[in-house]
């Protein structure tokens, strides 16, 4: 069945979270930083807004068959920090779909996240760009949304590349046996094909993959780590997921300092595939 192009605008009920210092340090530990058990990691906010994309998926009132669901692929990611979490807030999060565009593969669809804290103030932002393989979309769309194959980073339809003198330094990145599991329980974000083997082949893989999140966030404690860059001071990340990890593995960081104020970064595995593409933290 098609996507409604009706569900643009839909947005979930609020999702609610109390913040504490031992999972914000779990989380911490489990992507490779374990510098402040009280102050989030940047990538946090990744674990409570979990909840509010798995109920995204059922603003469609059921049009889409659970095979079609199983379809989509985490494509982009752009967070925007407001202010970093920290032991004892209490944050709500709310999905809205923002966009359904046609493309040769599929639909590309685009959902933002808002978590605000008990005050009302936005703590963060995500824009999460996902491409529903071999799913069409009911209803008109603007004629230059089949035009692109590739989903295009939120805010920034043509990624710049770093600037000349950057040189990429290549950091080696150890991805366990149990990273997943690992991250699974330091995140709360469950998904069997990460840690089930039996589920992972059912969905058309030959062994459990690394989250995609969870390499991301491991590509950014590196970055920062390498830059000497406090975590308070990042205001943005943004990235393309270009393809998966196995567990073990090593997969290789290349990142460069483009501006006092960005860092550009990719992910290979280790045969040199891309895993992470256009990788940016803003500071």
């Amino acid at each position: 069945m098609p996507f409604p192009i009706s569900i643009v605008g839909r947005s979930t009920a609020p999702v609610t979270h109390d913040i504490d210092a031992a999972w914000l340090a779990s989380f911490s530990r489990a992507v490779g930083d374990a510098t402040d058990a009280d102050l989030g990691h940047p990538l946090f906010p990744v674990c409570i807004e979990w909840p509010a994309v798995t109920a995204a998926a059922r603003l469609d009132d059921g049009t889409l068959l659970p095979d079609e669901r199983r379809r989509g692929i985490h494509a982009t990611h752009d967070l925007t920090i407001h202010r970093l979490l920290r032991a004892g807030d209490a944050v709500t999060t709310v999905a809205t779909v923002e966009a359904l565009a046609a493309r040769r593969r599929g639909t590309f669809q685009q959902l933002r996240l808002d978590t605000r804290d008990a005050e009302g103030s936005l703590v963060a932002t995500t824009v999460m760009g996902s491409m529903f393989i071999g799913v069409a979309v009911e209803g008109p769309l603007p004629e230059e949304s089949a035009a692109h194959d590739e989903p295009a980073l939120a805010s920034e339809p043509t990624p710049e590349p770093a600037p000349e003198p950057a040189v990429p330094i290549a950091i080696p990145i150890a991805v366990s046996v149990d990273q997943a599991r690992e991250y699974s329980e330091a995140s709360r974000i469950w998904n069997p094909i990460h840690t089930d083997a039996t589920a992972a082949v059912a969905a058309g893989l030959t062994a459990p993959i690394l989250h995609g999140t969870c390499t991301l966030a491991l590509a950014t404690s590196a970055a920062l780590a390498w830059a000497g860059i406090d975590r308070t001071t990042v205001r943005r990340i943004r990235v393309r997921f270009a393809g998966m990890v196995a567990m073990p593995s090593t997969i290789e960081l290349r990142v460069a300092r483009t501006s006092p104020h960005e860092l550009h970064f990719d992910v290979v595995d280790s045969a040199g595939t891309p895993v992470l593409r256009d990788g940016r933290v803003t500071l």
